[in-house]
């Protein structure tokens, strides 16, 4: 529709192309071919500004300016379809969208179709402040927009290579694509573009997509790869080759699986965001501490004065019920992280600076957080509750200004971290008494426990009143009146409380003072019964107070003072009283016995506060060493009881470790008329089994020498090899620091013992004692019974000693039995055992190689006889084993006989032997029997007849042709 002009004729001011399609272009130059005609193809050529409608508008979307610009296109109407197409003329428009980007738009072309579909195609050019131009050829298509508006979303590419971008000399840009979005009523300065390109990094083989950004005038960069040594990039985006010590330092192992790298026109540094770092044992760890972010920023300049981390991470919880690790995802503990930011700042490429910012949740008591603002280190963490602090740690007398918290870290292995301290301080008021007057108080606490999540605090408290019960009664909120006899004198400046929420440290608050005591109360009664002087007692003494989990309690101390005489001493007595009426005692004090031993024990005890008298019992300080004069001797798990009052004692228990058995030992010294006295004797019994050898069950013989052994006098031990497992039953120990009378005997200070045991196989007793040290310690045997060491050597006598008519003597001939009955008694037994001991048995001769004797007494066929046998380990032989070879070879001193009864040769002669040599003039004869010399020769013995004849039955061995008058004699 061509509306006329008014006034005029022939000429057209306007040109409509139908209300639906939106198009109406003013009169310029219209060209109408085949226009009336009957064919089915109209067009319409033309050269006019556009009026009106959505072409008008794609214009103003694209730059305002093209509204008033002439276009030149056609019109076709092909059947039901009109086609619009325009292209702008008057060249190319440029517009600046900031002060570091231009946008230049050309060759415009418009297209329009009777569907509505809108479309657009024309040049895109971005010139950037550095220097940098990017071309695109973009398509757009328009689409309505609320409110009359058209949109264009238009797309295009690029082969253009943006070099040095935002002057980032190590990165290339170059081809890509490009997205824009904007509106009819929008200008170049509000319109976002995006754009995709491919970026390399200057100087290495990496490659990767970059996205540039223009928004509100600002260009941003980011690019990202993958697979990376964070030292190497770092030395890339700086542009240095050497990125200094400290940065190689903390970066030499340190990997990402991905680093986006991101700058712009605002920003003086790029942003290096890694994921998924990985990292050794080396700085980088050191640095971030408790901190591994999932995510780590890190922001570099150009010549790297400046370099920053940051990470973030949340549900990081120290201490609780979870330990002092790291726990993700739990929402209880001392200390739980809500985010944190890590920061290092290089001042120089040799210097570096650390810092972090963290907010957290601190949960100093169980039902109380607090929100923290931390900053500091990995290692080091300061920060405060900010405002008033009503009721804190639950103490609701007590109010707080704001409270300064640390916190110290430290590593523990395996990326695990644990609170290594926490401190607090703060300010604040107390408000104490019957009309809740405000005393000032100064706060300063810790942490405690194996993970520090235990709060114990200082309150330094003025409180100017003086009864104790009504300080008491705001602590604890219960009747107090039982503390009434007590009384708090007048003190300068503060007095201390304690607080504590950790069982080991006294648990609640803890309040110290100076006290008086009124006289005819339940602690004027217990200082009595404590042998406390009275005019002491007279005096202000150190008190105080203790208020936990629903009880109270005071207390008074006392200073040095004698319990017993010199015996007991207290360094420091303490007596406190509760509400149940309760006396308890805890006394630090030495005890001093005879032979200057000296315990160190902590007595403590209770009793009723009317009690006449109470019981105090306590461990002795480590190990009792060197006790009752004996060095070396240690007794361990050693307690003292103390009675007091009417029921005056000192008794002692403890433990002597032998081998796998511990022998207790007990003892106490005598009260004559209420006088204690330091005489402390120790006496302990075991029985054992019976001589059976059962470890841990019974000390064997060995296990004697190896405490013997390990005494710390003596500079030898005793070889415990070739010690058999005696057994020690029916034992009797006994320790006493003067001499005195041990099993019947008078023996001297230190240790006394006698024990039971089987000695080569026969039942002994073993005596010994000390005086001095473990090296005097010596041994005394006694075998219990001899019956079967008698019957032991018989049968050694009899099978090999003794010939067989000595041992049968219906084998001896009448001659025979004559002469051995003029020193003999042969009707008496052949052997009876007198007596047997053993002598020199001491650790002392072991270790030196002093070795014992075997001394017996004994009659063969009654004549009294003795010997004495040294015995050789191993001591696990039996006697007949010992005995054999001694009784072999002093065979002709302990049993004189002649030698000829001892000599098989006498009874086994060979036929005619004796004629030859018995009989006068034959060769062997040697002449009469007994000769002139008044002995036998050798050869005589064999002869029966002659062998009763010789004297004293002593046969000489003379060889054959000789006589006795030679000079080789023998």
């Amino acid at each position: 529709e061509i509306a006329p002009n008014s006034g005029s004729t022939g000429a057209a001011e306007t040109l409509l192309l139908g209300q639906s399609f939106g198009v109406e272009l003013a009169y310029s130059k219209f060209d109408i071919s085949s226009c009336g005609g009957g064919g089915n193809s109209r067009s319409l050529d033309f050269e006019s500004t556009v009026a009106s409608g959505s072409v008008l508008n794609l214009l103003k979307s694209i730059d305002e300016s093209l509204a008033s610009a002439s276009m030149q296109g056609r019109v076709v109407v092909d059947e039901s379809e009109l086609t619009f197409e325009g292209l702008m003329l008057g060249g190319a428009r440029s517009v600046q969208v900031s002060s570091g980007v231009g946008v230049k738009t050309d060759d415009l072309r418009v297209k329009v179709v009777s569907s509505g579909a809108l479309e657009a195609d024309f040049g895109l050019t971005l010139d950037f402040e550095d220097g940098g131009e990017l071309a695109f050829d973009v398509l757009g298509v328009a689409l309505d927009a609320e409110g009359g508006k058209y949109s264009l979303n238009a797309r295009g590419e690029t082969s253009s290579r943006w070099s040095s971008p935002l002057n980032l000399p190590w990165l290339h840009l170059s081809g890509g694509s490009i997205e824009v979005n904007t509106t009819s009523d929008s200008t170049w300065d509000q319109v976002p573009i995006e754009m995709k390109m491919r970026s390399r990094f200057v100087g290495s083989e990496l490659e990767a997509d970059a996205y540039v950004s223009i928004r509100n005038g600002e260009v941003s960069i980011s690019t990202a790869v993958s697979d990376v040594s964070l030292l190497n990039i770092i030395g890339t985006v700086s542009s240095m080759n050497d990125v200094g010590e400290s940065v190689s330092e903390i970066f030499a192992d340190a990997e990402a699986d991905e680093v986006v790298l991101s700058t712009s026109t605002s920003k003086s540094y790029v942003a290096l965001t890694f994921d998924s770092l990985r990292y050794g044992d080396g700085a980088m760890k050191d640095f971030l501490g408790w901190f591994p972010p999932s995510k780590m920023v890190m922001k570099v300049t150009p010549d790297m004065n400046v370099l920053n981390l940051a990470g973030r991470n949340a549900g990081l919880v120290f201490g609780g019920s979870g330990g002092a690790y790291l726990h993700e995802g739990v929402n209880d503990g001392f200390l739980e992280v809500l985010n944190y930011d890590v920061h290092l700042d290089f001042l120089t490429a040799t210097t570096r600076y650390e810092r972090v910012a963290t907010t957290a949740l601190w949960r100093p008591v169980v039902g109380e957080e607090k929100l923290l603002n931390l900053t500091g280190t990995a290692k080091n963490l300061v920060g405060d509750v900010g405002g008033e602090w009503t009721s804190p740690f639950g103490l609701d007398w007590l109010t707080l200004g704001s409270v300064g918290v640390e916190f110290e870290m430290r590593e523990e292995g395996l990326g695990s971290w644990r609170i290594s301290s926490c401190e607090f301080k703060a300010a604040g008021k107390a408000s104490i008494g019957s009309n809740g007057e405000s005393y000032d108080a100064i706060v300063w606490g810790r942490g405690e426990g194996d993970n520090h999540d235990h709060i114990i605090m200082n309150i330094w408290l003025k409180y100017e009143g003086q009864s104790l019960a009504e300080l008491a009664n705001s602590l604890h909120g219960d009747d107090t009146d039982f503390l009434s006899e007590l009384s708090i004198l007048s003190g300068d400046g503060y007095w201390n409380l304690e607080y504590a929420t950790y069982a080991g440290h006294r648990e609640g608050v803890t309040a110290y003072f100076k006290v008086g005591i009124q006289g005819g109360g339940n602690f004027d009664s217990a200082l009595g019964l404590s042998n406390y002087p009275h005019d002491l007692a007279s005096r202000s003494l150190d008190g105080g107070l203790r208020v936990w989990g629903g009880v109270a309690e005071a207390w008074i101390s006392t200073g040095k003072y004698d319990v017993y005489g010199s015996i007991v001493n207290a360094k420091k007595a303490r007596v406190g009283l509760g509400s149940e009426g309760v006396m308890r005692w805890t006394v630090e004090s030495y005890i001093k016995f005879a032979n200057n031993m000296r315990l160190e024990v902590e007595l403590s005890g209770q009793a009723q506060g009317t009690a006449t008298s109470v019981l105090l019992s306590g461990p002795v300080a480590g190990d009792w060493v060197d006790g009752f004069g004996v060095k070396g001797l240690r007794l361990e798990d050693s307690v003292v009881n103390v009675g007091l009052g009417e029921a005056r004692s000192i008794d002692v228990t403890t433990n002597l470790k032998l081998g796998g058995v511990t022998l207790p030992l007990a003892g106490n010294v005598s009260v004559l008329h209420g006088e204690v006295s330091d005489d402390l004797s120790l006496e302990g019994y075991w029985e054992g089994m019976g001589g059976v050898y059962e470890a841990g069950k019974a000390i064997s013989f060995s296990e004697l020498v190896e405490w013997w052994n390990s005494r710390a006098a003596g500079d030898t031990n005793v070889q415990t090899k070739g010690l058999g497992d005696w057994s020690l039953y029916s034992s009797h120990f006994q320790l006493s620091p003067r001499a005195h009378v041990f099993e019947g005997a008078s023996v001297p200070a230190g240790m006394a013992l006698k024990t039971s045991l089987l000695c080569w196989g026969l039942p002994c007793t073993f005596t010994g004692f000390t005086s001095g040290d473990y090296d005097s310690l010596d041994l005394a045997f006694t075998l219990k019974s001899i019956s079967g060491l008698e019957d032991e050597i018989k049968s050694i006598l009899v099978r090999d000693v003794l010939p067989s008519p000595l041992v049968n003597l219906t084998e001896l001939t009448n001659d025979q039995a004559q002469t051995l009955g003029t020193w003999m008694d042969l009707a008496s037994p052949m052997f009876v055992l007198t007596s047997a001991s053993v002598t020199g048995f001491s650790f002392s001769h072991l270790s030196s190689g002093v070795l014992p004797t075997l001394d017996l007494g004994f009659s063969f066929y009654g004549a009294a006889r003795s010997l004495s046998v040294p015995v050789r380990p191993p001591f696990t032989s039996g006697l007949g084993q010992v005995l054999s070879a001694p009784l072999s070879f002093l065979s002709p001193s302990l049993f004189t006989v002649p030698s000829c009864l001892r000599t098989s040769d006498c009874f086994t002669p060979g036929p005619g032997y004796c004629d030859d040599v018995c009989t006068p003039g034959l060769g062997d004869y040697y002449g009469e029997c007994p000769s002139e010399y008044g002995m036998c020769y050798a050869r005589d013995t064999l002869c029966g007849d002659c062998f009763a004849k010789c004297v004293d039955f002593q046969c000489v061995p003379v060889p054959k042709g000789e006589s006795p008058e030679d000079d080789d004699y023998d």
